[in-house]
């Protein structure tokens, strides 16, 4: 069965909306409180295994992943488990033989529109991390660098996550916004009226020391 059956009957045809919008970004289907809490926990586990797998703030990914794909319920998400809408990348060796997902209902003002196809929202998360952590070609792996080396000499661990954010939105994004939104689900990943502190992601996971493997 594909993902979208997983969404309620009446968000089908949202889904397949057709002409092209803003809207297309948005999340299809009712939100309730269950489906967050279910998605935080799987953005949790997963930015737990980047952190440690890669060396990259786990909180901030499990923010982004949140905000990127509407607690899971964005049309990449659902129909490409793209979580973190993460375009087709020019270079082959980076595209692991996984084929294309055309978003068809993108505005033009957003160019390309071909995205990453994955196999599992798993998937898609882990290799957003590795891109950050350890591509070549592109900025994200200086950035992620610098990050380890600030916590590693004594930076505390929340500020160098804060700054890592902001350097990666430069190549990442180009939202004005983005970075407070991301933020903004650190602080209160539910959109809770009264977060309390264990309910921000910086306290649901930990830093822990990057090892790298040698």
């Amino acid at each position: 069965m594909g993902e979208e059956s997983r969404v309620p009957s009446a968000a089908i045809a949202e889904i397949f909306r057709s002409g092209v919008g803003e809207w297309c970004y948005n999340q299809v289907g009712e939100i309730t409180d269950t489906l967050k809490a279910d998605y935080l926990d799987f953005a949790v586990a997963q930015a737990k295994l980047a952190q440690a797998k890669y060396g990259i703030p786990g909180a901030v990914m499990a923010a982004m992943a949140i905000h990127e794909s509407g607690y899971g319920r964005t049309r990449l998400a659902i129909l490409a488990n793209n979580v973190l809408a993460f375009k087709y990348p020019s270079n082959v060796h980076w595209r692991f033989d996984r084929p294309k997902f055309d978003l068809w209902c993108q505005p033009d003002w957003d160019t390309p529109r071909e995205y990453i196809h994955f196999g599992s929202k798993e998937a898609a998360f882990d290799y957003v991390a590795k891109v950050f952590a350890s591509r070549p070609d592109l900025p994200y792996a200086a950035i992620t660098k610098k990050y380890q080396d600030a916590v590693a000499s004594g930076t505390e661990p929340k500020s160098a996550a804060k700054l890592w954010l902001r350097e990666i939105v430069k190549k990442y994004t180009e939202g004005k916004d983005y970075v407070p939104l991301v933020e903004g689900y650190i602080e209160n990943p539910l959109g809770m009226d009264s977060p309390h502190a264990e309910d921000t992601l910086w306290a649901r996971i930990p830093f822990v020391p990057h090892r790298a493997s040698r």
